[in-house]
């Protein structure tokens, strides 16, 4: 490294490069938002010496709440809310922090007589295989499991096929 006005005393060819650096007087830095898979969020320009009031847009994403914005990619702790304020006089990347939404899933026996599978909580992302049936009702032969207790209309669940969640907060209850 040369500092400017140095001399070179070395007797050989050499190229050197400027290096550059931001000063602390640079009069505007880069805010951006990496919503790692949430929807859009459009960055801003911090002024120096300036508050900046990050943008209030919540960033959505399927099987998932916002909490807030963190340092990195992978953060747990969120550093900044939408709204909130930023004081740094340095360009920044705001990374989403996501929970993930749960739910319980109860079964009824819609008429049977027997054992019902224990209920159970899912996470987005989980897939928990619909238990098997030892309920019994007279003339009738067990089929599925229904999000309606007609057994139409809504959704149906066979014995071994998976359940994903992504369903926030509440209960849903599967019908025999």
């Amino acid at each position: 490294a040369y500092q400017s006005g140095a001399s070179y005393t070395a007797n050989a060819a050499v190229t050197l490069y400027a290096v550059w650096s931001k000063t602390v007087s640079s009069s505007t830095f880069d805010v951006s938002y990496n919503t790692n898979g949430g929807s859009e969020v459009i960055s801003q320009i911090k002024i120096n010496n300036e508050t900046l009031v990050l943008r209030s847009t919540i960033p959505v994403k399927n099987g998932y709440t916002f909490a807030g914005w963190g340092l990195s990619a992978d953060s747990t702790t969120v550093s900044y809310s939408a709204g909130g304020n930023y004081t740094s006089d340095e360009d920044v990347v705001l990374y989403a922090i996501w929970t993930p939404w749960n739910h319980t899933v109860t079964f009824d026996a819609n008429g049977g007589d027997g054992v019902l599978p224990e209920d159970f909580v899912v996470t987005t992302g989980d897939i928990v295989t619909i238990p098997d049936c030892s309920l019994v009702k007279k003339k009738h032969v067990f089929k599925y499991w229904c999000t309606q207790p007609s057994g139409s209309g809504g959704t149906n669940y066979y014995v071994g096929d998976g359940y994903i969640g992504l369903k926030d907060g509440g209960t849903v209850t599967l019908y025999a």
